[in-house]
């Protein structure tokens, strides 16, 4: 069958299914590729697809313009997994009268929103570590730029479609995160499914989070657990982003954020620090609408700890090892010892130490769920 894009390139933004006007694009996702599958026998040749398509048409590329880092006011940063300046943006978009799209955990799935209610802001905080599904937002979002403002939130490629997708620009600002990786939802399916939790059954679920205070959660898992450390350790990202066209420091958005990992305010590491880059003035506009005083970042030690600012991960015998063990039917957890034994050893040896000492992670990569 024909695909859209170069078979198993395919990052899975959903665009192309979206704007096809006979509705013959599947999009299809396994453990490691996606594809975006186009019913021949349908198939009018129009090329909207290949012209949303961020692996086909990219374009609109901007050098950072600022180097900053910050974090937002309490609350909003102790509910964040980095310094909160995404959200601080997300509260001052909707407070100036604009509409937000970003992903939210919903019904087991990862999925984007439009929404104008602050409320929404909660469900939109907090890193996803894993492929979402931005499907069906985009002529949301097409529609809604007609007569108001829309900040969108996403992955560099999710970014590159929707500016694709919509030719109103004007009123389209975009925030992309410095990706470094997104394992398939499929994946964190079959970790979870190992741990006994059902994804599509669970109401909430975070990935990345500040302290172990949160006594709602059900399940505090371990400091970091088997699916973060394949996360961490780039073994279980799918196809496409090893060879990721956005993991440079020419950015597709109007503002990039990530971890200010390496900053010079070691006191407010283990609290959040944003690294912020503003790539034009609608950037700025975005930060400074904010009212949050920001420091300088030097652009040399972000890049040193943001390796997605020069290249793609690499793929490595690791994510070989990986990928040969999930194929083979081992377990998720069996896949991670056998890829990177030594790093599970060493985490195993950390909880130990940590529940006989009764010690709190201050910064916590472990999955926690609401079920």
């Amino acid at each position: 069958m024909k695909t859209v894009c170069p078979i198993n390139a395919c990052n899975a933004c959903g665009a192309c299914s979206e704007i096809c006007p006979k509705k013959c694009i599947r999009l299809t996702q396994d453990y490691f590729v996606s594809n975006a599958y186009i019913d021949i026998s349908k198939c009018i040749s129009c090329k909207k697809c290949e012209s949303v398509c961020p692996k086909l048409s990219i374009k609109d590329f901007s050098s950072p313009v600022e180097w900053l880092q910050g974090w937002a006011d309490e609350p909003i940063r102790r509910k964040s997994a980095s310094g909160g300046i995404a959200s601080a943006i997300m509260y001052s978009f909707i407070r100036n009268g604009g509409y937000v799209a970003a992903c939210r955990f919903l019904n087991g799935n990862f999925t984007f929103e439009l929404s104008n209610n602050a409320e929404s802001i909660r469900y939109f905080s907090g890193s996803k570590y894993v492929k979402s599904n931005a499907q069906n937002v985009y002529e949301v979002v097409k529609k809604t730029l007609k007569n108001a403002p829309v900040l969108f939130i996403g992955l560099p490629c999710q970014v590159a479609a929707v500016k694709n997708y919509c030719s109103n620009h004007e009123n389209l600002y975009t925030v992309d995160l410095i990706c470094h990786g997104t394992p398939s939802h499929k994946l964190l399916e079959k970790y979870l499914r190992e741990q006994h939790y059902d994804l599509y059954s669970i109401s909430d679920i975070i990935f990345r989070s500040k302290g172990l205070d949160d006594c709602k959660y059900k399940k505090i898992a371990k400091s970091v657990d088997e699916y973060m450390l394949a996360f961490l350790y780039g073994a279980s990202y799918t196809d496409n982003c090893y060879n990721c066209s956005f993991a440079n420091l020419s950015r597709i958005s109007d503002v990039t954020l990530g971890d200010s990992w390496g900053s010079n305010y070691t006191e407010e590491i283990k609290h959040g620090i944003s690294l912020i880059l503003i790539q034009n003035p609608k950037g700025k506009k975005l930060i400074s609408d904010t009212g949050i005083d920001y420091k300088l970042v030097d652009s040399t030690v972000a890049i040193e700890h943001n390796q997605q600012l020069n290249h793609p991960v690499l793929k490595t015998k690791e994510h070989e090892r990986f990928v040969n063990a999930i194929e083979g039917n081992k377990s998720f957890s069996a896949a991670t010892f056998k890829s990177i034994s030594k790093a599970v050893i060493i985490q195993k040896i950390k909880t130990i130490k940590n529940t006989v000492l009764c010690r709190k992670d201050s910064n916590h990569f472990g999955i926690r769920i609401l079920p």
